[in-house]
């Protein structure tokens, strides 16, 4: 049984959670690389030659008047300094070391005054083996 207070996981000791700013998805991707060497009258052979690019995406949202703390401005202030961070799983799986890549986000449902009642964010990262 899981509580609000259980992280969903931490980027360079950001905790993301129900009780601040939660994730609704974690997208995993590995680029496989199989270039084609032409052959005559014939179909290309494919030759594995190595791993490309592992990315992974964070999806998720931040409502002010239900969350104690909106976790992107820090994401933000830490990934302007270069430097990669360690991804680690609510269950305790060290992904390793991922750098931000990007950081995009929706402001929705707007009130008088300018603040908003919900902002999606998607955050990028990318391996960094170090």
């Amino acid at each position: 049984m899981s509580t609000t207070n259980e992280p969903q996981a931490s980027l360079g000791g950001v905790i993301f959670g129900l009780s601040t700013s939660g994730l609704d998805t974690i997208k995993r991707t590995i680029q496989l690389k199989w270039p084609g060497i032409d052959r005559v009258q014939n179909r290309p052979k494919k030759q594995f030659t190595g791993i490309g690019e592992e990315t992974v995406v964070l999806d998720g949202n931040f409502y002010p008047d239900v969350h104690g703390e909106n976790v992107i401005p820090r994401l933000r202030a830490l990934s302007v300094r270069g430097n990669p961070m360690i991804l680690v799983l609510g269950t305790g799986q060290n992904l390793g070391m991922w750098s931000i890549v990007e950081i995009g986000g929706v402001t929705s449902h707007i009130r008088g005054g300018g603040k908003s009642r919900k902002f999606e964010f998607t955050i990028t990262l990318e391996y960094y083996p170090g």
